[in-house]
């Protein structure tokens, strides 16, 4: 992976190209950045997300047997057909193609952000989204991968 992949900050550090998160309730603009704890601190690009989940499933960064374990346990989270395993998650998705599609990836975010990045074994594909305001990467994610199987069609 490249040196620059995944770069930490030091709370209150944002680099310039950086996106403004933007929530709705605008109580929330004076909100520093690097409050949102696990869901802060980190930057990275869209590309940067992907090459890093490319070398987690490609067992580049651990072993088959280890990145195997990463989704040996998985626990039903708030939203239906989300798991969370051991730094992981699961998507199952309804689809009208199919009954149900897999992702592999994580998602998160905080009040004006948010962002997923998932490996759809069915389409062979990544997708890495980071919105700024209000919306659903998660849906987002999932309409690019809808383009791009209408698109091999």
């Amino acid at each position: 992976l490249p040196a620059r992949t995944l770069q930490a900050l030091a709370p209150q550090e944002l680099p310039d190209e950086v996106a403004a998160i933007t929530p709705s309730d605008r109580s929330l603009y004076t909100m520093e950045q690097s409050w949102g704890y696990s869901a802060g601190c980190v930057v990275g690009t869209a590309m940067d997300m992907i090459l890093f989940w490319q070398a987690l499933l490609s067992a580049q960064m651990l072993d088959r047997t280890n990145t195997t374990r990463l989704f040996d346990r998985m626990y039903p989270m708030f939203d239906n057909g989300t798991y969370y395993g051991r730094g992981v998650m699961l998507y199952v998705l309804p689809d009208q193609e199919q009954e149900e599609r897999i992702w592999l990836g994580h998602s998160g975010g905080t009040a004006g952000a948010k962002a997923v990045v998932a490996f759809s074994p069915a389409d062979r594909a990544f997708v890495a989204v980071a919105l700024s305001g209000d919306g659903s990467a998660e849906a987002t994610a999932n309409l690019l991968l809808k383009r791009i199987r209408s698109s091999e069609n």
